[in-house]
């Protein structure tokens, strides 16, 4: 057997999470230039994404593919009569799931024979009675004229999405050839609003994989994705990852950690998947009106990060001693200063009135924290460095807690215990947030990207007709600035630095 292509050469096309997603919503924006209600395919390059296992490909070809549907439909003024999708607060979700894969269509060819491919044979009759052999196309490939539903207006945009290309069978992936070339398969073509990419695993991380034959390889554009924390943190606010998964991951200290699975060596591990699966499990175990898991079962999360869940779990007994509400936070100004001892944080948590927990458990709880601190994390040999863990992971927790309560906002109008009161919680989160600047808690440096967040949402609800929580923050900024000019001169900053980023938009 010939040697395989090493990672390093797949590596040498990488691209990133948002970089992709641009690319692809570019793409699948084209128009027909006979007609501008249909998309536009027949000139594109056929792309092959790479990447290995769990990274995300599949997730962001249907992300980017949501927001260029969700457009043409509107351009076509189209978006009620398909009722396919859902938009809140520049949220995108899709709600019928079964007229989106009449347009999203997912072919996963390590399952497909070649007649699977091609269509089944089938006897037609000429005009001058002569049969001859035709093939059925499968009904994964779709046609000129099909309908979304049956009421509903003829597609004009759809994808076939080849993915597990390089895991075919090789006659599989020799009869793609024509399919992602040409655009056909034998008398089957392709409409020209219909775009193909295909996706897989370079060899490398599936041993029983061969090469991709250099014939379809050179038919096709290739890039890599890499797992990258900054673009997969924002996709994660955006599509409701549990917050306690995002603020782990927003430590700079963990961000390698969206990705350390080793597939020669462990059964699974740390992928963007499996931090999203453990969001749907962490939902499970969160009370309704809550952000805070109850205690999850630590082989559950060993199930789904592997050598990385150690880390996790030192991290989410940090999560377990915080009350499981944002006001009682917010109004009692809880922040851990690095340099504090264990006495001076169980003094601070027992006097939240909220909490309702009593002085001795949550000791045992801050010192289960500690113990747990000390033998899992790497570098921590003292009790003062893991109260100074504890502080960062507090800021963290802290911090998505804030974000996940404005994206609630966002898409739902509501702030859990908080409900629809935005002005108290802008007040709350404004005093909160002087306090951490005044006092050097080490929030402060974190500051900017909650309030970069709440003028975002701000400007977001204000474009659908929402006008409430922009004219709170602007009404009440000469307040702010007088009664708190420290953060808002940092405030002030965010703004500058917001308009400054929409103008090269």
């Amino acid at each position: 057997m010939p040697a395989k292509i090493k990672w390093e050469a797949y590596e040498s096309f990488t691209i990133n999470a948002s970089e992709l997603e641009e690319y692809l919503i570019k793409m699948f924006n084209l128009r027909d230039p006979r007609d501008p209600r249909y998309a536009y395919a027949v000139n594109t390059i056929p792309l092959m994404i790479w990447g290995a296992p769990g990274v995300g490909k599949s997730a962001i070809v249907r992300q980017a593919f949501i927001k260029a549907v969700y457009k043409l439909l509107e351009d076509n003024n189209e978006l009620e009569k398909t009722r396919i999708f859902k938009k809140e607060g520049g949220v995108i979700e899709v709600i019928d799931e079964n007229k989106f894969r009449k347009m999203f269509r997912d072919v996963r060819l390590s399952t497909l024979e070649p007649v699977d491919l091609r269509g089944l044979p089938m006897y037609t009759e000429t005009k001058m009675g002569i049969k001859r052999t035709s093939w059925a196309p499968p009904i994964f490939l779709p046609l000129p004229g099909e309908k979304l539903g049956d009421d509903g207006p003829d597609i004009k945009i759809a994808l076939l999405f080849l993915d597990e290309l390089n895991a075919a069978p090789k006659d599989v992936q020799v009869a793609s050839y024509q399919l992602i070339l040409d655009r056909r398969l034998g008398e089957y073509v392709l409409p020209d609003f219909c775009f193909v990419i295909a996706a897989g695993n370079p060899p490398d991380f599936v041993p029983q994989l061969e090469d991709m034959p250099s014939p379809l390889r050179n038919r096709m554009s290739h890039l890599t994705l890499l797992p990258e924390v900054k673009p997969w943190l924002e996709y994660a606010r955006e599509h409701d990852v549990h917050p306690v998964v995002v603020s782990f991951l927003s430590i700079p200290e963990h961000e390698h950690m969206l990705y350390t699975f080793d597939p020669k060596e462990e059964v699974n591990g740390a992928t963007p998947r499996s931090w999203e699966f453990l969001s749907t499990i962490l939902k499970l175990y969160t009370p309704e009106g809550s952000t805070v898991p109850v205690k999850v079962p630590n082989s559950i999360i060993y199930g789904l990060l592997g050598k990385t869940a150690p880390i996790f779990i030192t991290f989410i007994s940090s999560v377990y001693i915080l009350p499981d509400k944002l006001k009682p936070i917010l109004k009692n100004n809880v922040a851990i200063i690095y340099d504090w001892t264990k006495d001076d944080v169980i003094q601070m948590l027992s006097k939240i009135p909220e909490y309702g927990r009593k002085k001795s458990e949550i000791r045992e709880m801050v010192n289960s924290s500690i113990s747990y601190t000390l033998e899992k994390v790497p570098g921590v040999s003292n009790e003062k460095d893991a109260i100074a863990h504890l502080a960062l992971n507090i800021r963290y927790i802290v911090l998505e807690r804030i974000l996940s309560y404005i994206y609630k906002y966002r898409t739902v109008g509501k702030l859990y215990e908080y409900d629809t009161d935005i002005e108290e919680f802008v007040d709350d989160l404004v005093k909160y947030s002087n306090y951490c600047v005044v006092n050097s808690t080490g929030m402060e440096d974190i500051i900017p990207t909650i309030f970069k967040e709440l003028f975002k949402a701000g400007y977001e609800l204000e474009k659908e007709g929402n006008t409430k929580l922009i004219s709170i923050l602007y009404t009440k900024s000469a307040e702010y600035k007088k009664s708190y000019p420290n953060l808002w001169n940092k405030v002030e900053l965010v703004l500058k630095q917001m308009k400054e980023e929409a103008k090269k938009e």
